[in-house]
C-alpha cells in the first residue's frame, strides 16, 4: 500500500483508511487528551499530510 505522504506535485491527499484514521485518533488522544470524533480525526489527519507535503516539497526555483 503507497503511503497517503508519497510526494505529488498537487498535493493531493490519498484515501486515508479507516484504520489510518483510527490510528491518528489513538495518537492524538494520548498526546493531547482529547478524543476526536471520525471527521474530526479524518479532517485533522489530512491537513497535517498537506503541511508535510508543503514543508518536505523539494524548492524546484533557483535562488540566484
Amino acid at each position: 500500500r503507497q503511503s497517503p505522504i508519497s510526494k505529488k506535485s498537487n498535493l493531493q491527499i490519498d484515501m486515508l483508511s479507516e484504520t489510518d484514521i483510527q490510528e491518528f485518533q489513538v495518537m492524538y488522544q494520548k498526546h493531547f487528551g482529547v478524543l476526536l470524533d471520525k471527521d474530526e480525526a479524518e479532517r485533522m489527519s489530512e491537513e497535517l499530510i498537506r503541511l508535510v507535503r508543503v514543508v518536505y516539497e523539494p524548492n524546484t526555483t533557483s535562488h540566484k
